[in-house]
């Protein structure tokens, strides 16, 4: 119970004062909570990379230091820039739709195995216009920086298809223009000049080949395994108006069997004989001088001799 009207006001106004500072200090919390929160949001979509399908182009983005949104990504490294350039969508397949990562280097490996899918089914069409757009994609896989090994495996295998494929389309434009050498050769031979002989001994050397070539082409364009073991015998073609067939290469004699390598010869060690030391010679001794011997006494005369004198 108060006393009295003053200290009931007194005690409310107080209670009031201490309800709207606690109040105050609850929304402040919860303010810096939803900002904390939407910091993290917006930090995270700003490291987080996308695949978004827009306007005919698979767009290669990153997103913005917001809770939503996204932008092209434009790498720091310049020489990564042709790696994330917009990439033309096939016309006809699968749909795209919109991929978010949460690294790079995950969105290089997706990204790869999609360029992958979408090369290999046109490097294997068979048609060149398809097998340049399969070309077209393969070289943006092989842009990327980061992929594992099973994945560079599969883009070597790849890359050996194009080579086999470009080798035989440069292959037939050159049998192309050997044919068209073929033609003005017979027509230098024909025409009785100084070179005909020449132009005959050449159209020798090249023909058969040539027609031989010509028919691997055609025998692979039907879908013909080939045996990679013995290489296809050139039929003999006709050299022209003359009617001389040109000379038929001799029957490949039947393979021999692989004589066996001889052994190494091994040489036998060389023995150093052992060399006992020579006893030093003996210095030479001088001969000692010989002692002279004593005179002989001269011999008595004989008894009844007389000693032999002058007088």
């Amino acid at each position: 119970m108060y006393d009295d009207d003053t200290e009931m006001r007194t005690s409310a106004r107080g209670g009031g004062f201490g309800r709207a500072l606690k109040n105050l200090v609850l929304f402040l919390l919860f303010l810096g909570l939803a900002f904390g929160l939407l910091y993290l949001v917006a930090e995270r979509n700003a490291r987080r990379y996308f695949l978004v399908p827009e306007d005919g182009n698979l767009v290669v983005k990153r997103g913005i230091f917001f809770p939503i949104g996204q932008k092209p990504y434009l790498p720091d490294d310049p020489s990564l820039a042709k790696a994330y350039a917009p990439i033309p969508l096939p016309a006809s397949g699968t749909k795209i739709k919109q991929q978010a990562f949460a690294e790079r280097s995950d969105l290089d490996r997706s990204l790869f195995d999609t360029l992958l899918a979408w090369s290999k089914t046109r490097i294997h069409s068979g048609d060149p216009k398809t097998l340049e757009k399969g070309i077209k994609y393969l070289s943006r896989a092989e842009e990327l920086p980061t992929y594992t090994d099973t994945q560079r495996q599969a883009l070597e295998e790849l890359q050996g298809e194009v080579a086999y494929y470009e080798a035989k389309r440069r292959l037939r434009q050159s049998v192309d223009s050997l044919e068209d050498v073929v033609k003005k050769l017979a027509r230098a031979r024909d025409s009785g000049s100084a070179r005909a002989g020449e132009s005959k001994a050449l159209l020798g050397a090249i023909e058969q080949h040539i027609a031989a070539l010509r028919r691997v082409l055609d025998e692979l364009d039907r879908g013909i395994k080939l045996d990679s073991g013995s290489p296809p015998t050139p039929p003999p073609a006709d050299t022209g108006a003359a009617g001389a067939a040109a000379p038929a290469t001799p029957p490949a004699q039947p393979a021999l069997p692989p004589r066996p390598a001889p052994a190494p010869r091994t040489t036998p060690p060389r023995t150093v004989p052992r060399t006992r030391p020579r006893p030093a010679a003996p210095a030479p001794t001088k001969p000692a001088p010989a002692s002279r011997a004593p005179a002989p006494a001269p011999a008595a005369p004989a008894r009844g001799t007389a000693p032999a004198n002058g007088g």
